[in-house]
């Protein structure tokens, strides 16, 4: 009896000092925490107490190195991670393998899945956080969805792990399974936009469009920064397109490229759209789309097949020589303007004039690529 006595006061009593663990990190001394934990589990063998030391450098830690490395700190009033994450300053470094600690917990206690899921957080945010590190990005993947789908089975889960085993799935295209858990992830944290978007991006890989529009516009509700708001739109107008709504493509294309301008995936198929529906913005949306990369090919070569395929290519080869003038001390891109009017002359027929543009553009490309760059046997092939 005296036995048993003592083991409940012992267990009493460790519970009692995570819970002052607890506090203090309620009380942001994140530093305190970690350093009581070392104290309470020096060889890192308690389940409860490694968990704890996860949590708190995966969420609070202001720098990494690789992901074994943390500095933490007690937080002043008005002071937070986000903003102190990645500065400099004095901070405590703890030491926090967890790759190599956690395996052996995990094996003695293999029910424990608070710790699993804790190490499972650790692998998703090395994947997302640490740019240098000994572990792959597909070993990171492929542990933090094992983890999270065991835990998942056991009821132990949240909005970001389930997030993360769509992701996971998503990065093994397997666009039909991460749909469940997309869905799991929206119903626990519906203002979550990531989940939207992918799950958008889920379904227009299954070809279900009818739910891509939906979700990509939820993401598009839901975000804040323009980038992600302009791919939530694209994602909308590539499943328009794919069902043939062309006037629907066209509204979402134009709203991606009013809140995120000059993005090439944005213009390329708002440039083909607008000349095919013959919308009066296509003069404004080919000024945005040149200007993108003046001496890319890239930008000359979809120019001239969208003007093939839709309109009317002298209007482009107009185009072109209005702009000589503007590029006249830019010689890649004024080399450009005379290679791609010369050869459009030359597949019009127009020789001589193809074959004085070309010349034109070697003399202009001289300037500025050496003799052995590649554009110089394709220009002397083309003058043959």
């Amino acid at each position: 009896m005296k036995i048993l006595i003592l083991s409940i006061i012992i267990a009493f009593s460790g519970q009692n000092d995570f819970n002052k663990v607890d506090e203090l990190v309620e009380q942001r001394k994140y530093s305190d925490a970690f350093s009581l934990l070392n104290e309470l589990d020096p060889n890192n063998e308690k389940p409860d107490a490694l968990r704890r030391k996860i949590d708190i450098c995966v969420d609070n830690y202001i720098m990494s190195i690789g992901h074994q490395l943390f500095a933490l700190k007690n937080l002043e009033d008005g002071e937070e991670i986000e903003e102190l994450r990645g500065k400099e300053g004095n901070y405590d470094m703890f030491s926090l393998d967890v790759s190599s600690i956690a395996p052996p917990i995990m094996e003695k206690y293999p029910e424990n899945y608070k710790l699993k899921f804790s190490v499972g957080r650790y692998y998703h945010s090395m994947h997302l956080n640490c740019g240098n590190c000994s572990m792959s990005a597909a070993d990171c993947i492929s542990e933090f969805e094992r983890l999270f789908e065991e835990c998942y089975e056991n009821e132990v889960y949240d909005y970001f792990s389930t997030y993360g085993i769509a992701y996971a799935k998503i990065n093994k295209q397997q666009f039909k399974e991460s749909i469940p858990y997309f869905l799991k992830s929206i119903e626990l944290k519906d203002g979550y936009p990531s989940s939207h978007y992918n799950l958008s991006y889920a379904y227009l890989y299954i070809d279900d469009h009818e739910n891509c529009i939906k979700y990509a516009k939820k993401a598009f509700e839901r975000y804040d920064y323009p980038a992600y708001k302009a791919d939530a739109a694209k994602i909308a107008a590539t499943a328009y397109k794919e069902l043939q709504d062309l006037e629907n493509a066209f509204k979402y294309y134009t709203i991606a490229n009013d809140i995120y301008p000059g993005d090439y995936y944005t213009l390329a198929p708002l440039i083909n759209l607008s000349l095919y529906l013959k919308k009066d913005e296509i003069k404004k949306l080919r000024d945005q789309f040149f200007l993108v990369d003046t001496d890319n090919p890239t930008i000359y070569d979809d120019l001239i097949q969208a003007y093939y395929d839709y309109a009317d290519i002298t209007d482009l080869l107009s185009y072109f020589e209005s702009l000589k003038p503007k590029y006249k001390k830019d010689f890649a891109t004024l080399g450009s303007l005379h290679f791609y009017t010369g050869k459009i002359n030359l597949e019009a027929g127009n020789n001589e004039k193809g074959k004085e543009l070309l010349s034109s553009a070697k003399t202009e490309f001289l300037k500025v690529y050496p003799e052995d760059h590649q554009v110089f046997p394709v220009i002397d092939q083309l003058l043959k």
